[in-house]
């Protein structure tokens, strides 16, 4: 029995129309909802084999099982391109990228904040961009300073996305501005004792090297933009890129200074004792450094140990007592299940543990060895929390 003989003739019109309109998954789309509607049961949604075989004829195919029965078009090998058919080229892609983000903006979604991911993607592309291998980047100001440039632009000019080429112009910055903040953390690279840290079995594997942490946090700028619309954003991108407001600091420690960021952005418990004391403590202690951006003024207060030169033996002694101690208590990877001490105190711990007295355990000799670094000011204010 002929095929045309089984299909309805408005059924063999459509498909002569799905295949004059070159097949495109819209109208097999529109073609399927109509002829091949999908039930409650899962019966239905795909081409039938007399439709496939009648597409087949039409487009003389040699068989009927070369037209998939989901897109009613001749399959193709894996990887390869459909011949006579147009695709999305770069600079379309390009393109729509940029709406999409001119669409976002509008829609109050942007700016973003930066994630890990994203933070490698640009250390990635920037160091293709400037034509140094992937072993060399992370020792480059060249490629470092142009991601620490990205990063900022990517969260208070989202719009902009200035080629990696002209980002040092643009903002009035030179590769040399950041040598002294790259060469530091390749030096920590070197310098932090892995064998040691990984025997304490508290971190995640990996997470012991040496990062770039911005003590004016990125995440807190945007929010100041976001709800300070007078505060010219140019005036948060110089804060955000002036090296002066980056440190060196061991990478497992940055997303765990999340926590006391939180808390003094936080207006609810900011300047109470209870919280901005015992923050500071855990700051002097982890020899990390912390800055608040007063928004109605925009002053800057700085908590912790500063630019002090750091201790690696200090931060193993550290280590080791948050793994026998937990004076923070146990965190819970989300991905793992697997607990692990809390490296610093979160905004909960702080302001539900610390509302009288002082840390447990982090005193005697931790203190004894930061007192010969600070200075006496610096040592008055630590002892008077």
């Amino acid at each position: 029995m002929a095929i045309t003989s089984i299909l309805r003739p408005v059924v063999q019109r459509a498909l002569r129309k799905f295949i004059s309109d070159k097949s495109t998954l819209a109208a097999a789309k529109k073609f399927k909802k109509k002829f091949n509607p999908l039930t409650k049961e899962g019966v239905g949604g795909k081409f039938t084999t007399p439709q496939r075989k009648f597409i087949a004829d039409e487009i003389g195919a040699d068989d009927y099982k070369l037209i998939s029965n989901k897109t009613g078009r001749e399959k193709i090998p894996f990887g390869e391109k459909r011949k006579g058919e147009d695709y999305v080229t770069d600079k379309t892609k390009k393109l729509i990228g940029q709406r999409t983000i001119e669409s976002n903006i509008k829609k109050g979604i942007y700016p973003l904040k930066v994630g890990k991911k994203t933070y490698q993607m640009y250390v990635d592309d920037a160091s293709k961009a400037f034509k140094v291998s992937n072993e060399a980047a992370k020792q480059s100001p060249e490629v470092m300073g142009a991601v620490q440039l990205r990063r900022a632009e990517s969260i208070l000019f989202p719009e902009r996305n200035t080629p990696w080429n002209q980002l040092f112009e643009r903002y009035n910055k030179k590769p040399s501005d950041f040598k002294n903040i790259v060469g530091g953390r390749a030096e920590m690279q070197a310098k932090l004792p892995f064998a040691q840290l990984d025997a304490l079995e508290i971190l995640k594997p990996g997470m012991r090297t040496g990062s770039i942490g911005h003590t004016l946090p990125l995440s807190k700028l945007r929010e100041i933009a976001i709800a300070n619309p007078n505060i010219p954003r140019e005036e948060l991108m110089k804060l955000a890129i002036d090296p002066k407001y980056m440190e060196v600091q061991p990478n497992f420690f940055n997303q765990a200074l999340s926590g006391i960021e939180a808390l003094f952005y936080n207006p609810k418990y900011a300047n109470t004792p209870f919280g901005m004391q015992r923050a500071t403590s855990a700051l002097d202690e982890g020899q990390l450094t912390s800055r608040i951006l007063k928004p109605e003024t925009m002053g800057i207060e700085t908590y912790g140990m500063g630019n002090k030169a750091y201790d690696y033996k200090l931060l193993e002694e550290y280590l080791k007592i948050l793994r026998d101690k937990l004076p923070y208590g146990l965190r819970k990877s989300r991905k793992t299940g697997a607990l692990r001490p809390r490296l610093l105190p979160d905004i909960n711990f702080l302001k539900k543990r610390f509302a009288t007295g002082g840390l447990v355990g982090l005193g005697s000799r931790i203190l004894r060895k930061l007192a010969k670094k600070l200075s006496r000011q610096e040592l008055k204010m630590m002892m008077g929390n």
